[in-house]
Order: C-alpha cells, then sequence, then structure tokens
C-alpha cells in the first residue's frame, strides 16, 4: 500500500499528463494532468482509449495522422520510443482543437519482452504552437497589407520558376511600384 501510495503522489505531482493503458487499450492508470488536459469530468481509469473521444487530425508538418500512427498504436507496433510528437487532437466534449506533445513507449513482460501496453505522456503545447504560427506568419507577411513580405516573394518566386522550368512552361512577372503608399 505504501508504494502504491507513492507512485500515485509521484503521478499526481507531474505536471505532464500520464495514462498507462493494457495491451487492450483500457486505462489502468493515470494522474490528475491527463484528466485536465482531456477535460474528463471523472477518473480515466477502467476507460478504454476509444472512450477518450480523441481524433488525431493532423502533426506539425500538417499532414492527417492515420488511426493507426496515433502514439499509442505506433508506441505497439514500432520497437522504438515515440517521442516529441507533435499533434492536434480534438475532443468529443470540446470544439477547440489542442495540441499535444507526445511521448509514449511499450511496457515490455520483463523476460519475454512480449508488450504488454503503452505508457504515454503528454503536455499541452497549444499556446506555444499558435504563438510560433503567429510568428512564423509575421516573418513573411507584411501587417498592414498582409502580402508576403520580400523574403517570401523571393522563395516563392523561386519555387515557381523551378516548377515552370521543369514542365517547360513560359511565365512572366508583373510588378506594380507604388509610390507614396
Amino acid at each position: 500500500k505504501r508504494s502504491a501510495s507513492l507512485q500515485r503522489a509521484t503521478l499526481n505531482s507531474l505536471a505532464e499528463g500520464v495514462i498507462a493503458f493494457d495491451f487492450d487499450g483500457l486505462i489502468r492508470a493515470s494522474n490528475r494532468a491527463a484528466e485536465q488536459i482531456l477535460n474528463a469530468e471523472q477518473s480515466l481509469v477502467g476507460s478504454s482509449i476509444h472512450d477518450l473521444g480523441i481524433t488525431f487530425t493532423v502533426n506539425k508538418e500538417s499532414a492527417i495522422v492515420a488511426s493507426n500512427e496515433n502514439p499509442f498504436f505506433a508506441a505497439l507496433q514500432w520497437p522504438e520510443m515515440v517521442s516529441d510528437h507533435v499533434i492536434q487532437i480534438r475532443l468529443q466534449n470540446r470544439t477547440k482543437k489542442q495540441w499535444l506533445r507526445i511521448n509514449a513507449e511499450a511496457i515490455q513482460a520483463p523476460n519475454a519482452g512480449e508488450k504488454l501496453g503503452v505508457v504515454v505522456s503528454f503536455i499541452d503545447v497549444t499556446q506555444q504552437h499558435e504563438t510560433a504560427l503567429k510568428m512564423e506568419h509575421a516573418a513573411h507577411f507584411d501587417d498592414l497589407t498582409g502580402l508576403m513580405n520580400r523574403a517570401c516573394f523571393m522563395v516563392e518566386r523561386e519555387k515557381i520558376l523551378s516548377a515552370a522550368n521543369e514542365d517547360r512552361q513560359n511565365w512572366a512577372v508583373l510588378m506594380i511600384d507604388l509610390d507614396k503608399f
């Protein structure tokens, strides 16, 4: 009992959400941070991964995440730990999407190496992700007009020129210079 109390206190002291799933996807342990981040109204223990109502929508490269690529299933399939995956999720009980930085590792049986389940840890990085997107936009677009700045224009021009040259297409550039704008 003392060991279980120590484990529970340790888990609950973490700011990072932690959930331990068995091989069938049932939650065997979770901490308060996980319940807060996932907006759970009650303890997650005993629920299944499907009961969480999480939809993994896109990763940081803006690609749709296939259901078998979510960190739980990936940790069961891959021999190494799933580390620092940034994934956007949508919860059934929320309209707003969240960005999570997720780590997941399979729980191995001590002797046979059989996978018994997965431990997933995660932290909400929505605010950091949105700030990074705003900074990236500000670095490439004019605040007043919303048009591309010179650096962004040059990068886009090179992409278009490369594509046109590969396809052997003709192209033209029209430049308008506005004085006293």
